[in-house]
């Protein structure tokens, strides 16, 4: 490929698209599924068997949903885990392969990073690790596996949206005054939280969904070397910064749980 500024100013125009790489936390039946049926695309819905109640709340808000089950085969029968953990691969590497991806769908979802961390601990790989420092490397590299496989897809102009479940406390208004994601190891939480360019904490006050824009994510645990450790993560939109959200949001900081609307924020700010 010949260089020039031309080009390399191109391909630099590609990493601004207004896509959302996003990261939905929440306790459970808090509006993780809901948000994700707010973007108003079509989308393939990529989840678990324990998380199949996801698929109709989704359809509720966006009948544009392909839905599918990376741990079922064709005939609904329950898929073990390492046959499952391959399947989600298969399903990632087409999307990142094919030529058809842009003519169905525009955005990817994946409910969630709790599922597909409970299906890597049950692999071969896992399970027959007996040494505890070795354990934690190996959990954290198959994540990685699939971040990476996330990003790739991302890459090619498509919004990609996941889910992580948290373990929080509610103040009397439904808000949340801490956060714990439901995940393995402090490594593979930072790893996690720290990738996606959009965190955005999903809660729920009286009818309202709503993004809680300010919360400190935190996580204590072992990290992949065996010491304690912990990791502590903020709400956030890339390109925005902590004028534009009090601008958009007030001094409370609480944004409308719509991923059109976020959208819409990052356009504003690029003036397109």
């Amino acid at each position: 490929m010949k260089i020039s500024f031309e080009s390399l100013k191109a391909n630099a125009s590609k990493l601004t698209e207004d896509k959302l790489f996003c990261l939905l936390v929440g306790i459970r039946g808090a509006g993780k599924s809901t948000a994700i049926g707010s973007l108003k695309v079509p989308t393939l819905l990529i989840a678990s068997s324990l998380e199949s109640h996801s698929i109709e709340a989704v359809q509720m808000f966006n009948p544009n949903i392909i839905p599918t089950l990376y741990d079922v085969d064709e005939h609904g029968k329950q898929l073990k885990p390492d046959l499952a953990l391959n399947n989600l691969h298969s399903i990632l590497d087409y999307l990142i392969e094919t030529d058809e991806l842009e003519n169905n769908i525009e955005a990817v979802a994946i409910d969630s990073f709790s599922a597909i961390d409970k299906t890597i601990l049950e692999i071969s790989k896992v399970i027959t690790e007996k040494n505890g420092f070795e354990r934690p490397k190996v959990i954290q590299q198959e994540h990685l596996k699939v971040i990476r496989k996330l990003k790739e897809i991302s890459r090619r102009n498509i919004h990609v949206i996941a889910t992580l479940p948290i373990m929080a406390a509610l103040d009397d208004e439904g808000l949340y005054a801490n956060a714990k994601p439901e995940l393995t190891g402090a490594d593979t939480t930072s790893i996690i939280c720290g990738i996606f360019n959009e965190v955005l904490p999903v809660t729920k006050i009286g009818h309202q969904y709503i993004f809680q824009m300010e919360l400190v994510i935190k996580k204590t645990g072992k990290d992949s070397a065996g010491a304690d450790k912990s990791i502590i993560s903020y709400p956030r939109i890339t390109g925005l910064s902590k004028q534009d959200l009090l601008a958009a949001a007030g001094e409370n900081l609480l944004l409308p749980a719509d991923l059109d609307y976020i959208v819409q924020l990052k356009k504003a700010k690029k003036g397109l």
